[in-house]
């Protein structure tokens, strides 16, 4: 059976003993491209949302670092909304899919690499923009 979903859950390594937890990753192995920025979000106001948008070019590695999320991603014709709440555990979104957060706890820190430097005109938004720009892209 094919994979169709537009998206790669990556789990990373976790290093567990009386000292705590340690978990890493590394840029273009287990983060599949050369990380150009990081930014995190936090301190989300209650039922808002973050995200809610594709890029052109940019790919992104979402780590949900502390608390949870929900992440709902879509390329127009597959959907799929997942909770993210272990530390080890990135979703590697592609060029070309939508995503958007929401859901997030209290207490969620979201740390996301980027393959690119911002670029507001790689941005896809509103929805109908990504959809007609990825129905030209076929």
């Amino acid at each position: 059976m094919r994979n169709c979903k537009p998206y790669k859950v990556i789990n990373l390594p976790l290093f567990r003993d009386e000292r705590g937890v340690l978990t890493f990753a590394e840029a273009q192995t287990m983060i599949p491209f050369e990380i150009k920025r990081l930014f995190w979000i936090y301190g989300i106001p209650e039922g808002k949302t973050r995200a809610g948008h594709a890029h052109k070019t940019c790919q992104q590695a979402i780590i949900p670092i502390h608390g949870s999320f929900d992440i709902f991603i879509t390329n127009g014709k597959y959907e799929e909304t997942i909770t993210m709440n272990e530390p080890n555990e990135i979703i590697a979104i592609p060029a070309g899919v939508w995503c958007e957060l929401k859901n997030f706890s209290k207490d969620a820190v979201v740390l996301v690499a980027t393959s690119e430097h911002f670029d507001a005109d790689d941005y896809l938004q509103p929805y109908n923009e990504f959809l007609e720009f990825i129905e030209t892209c076929k």
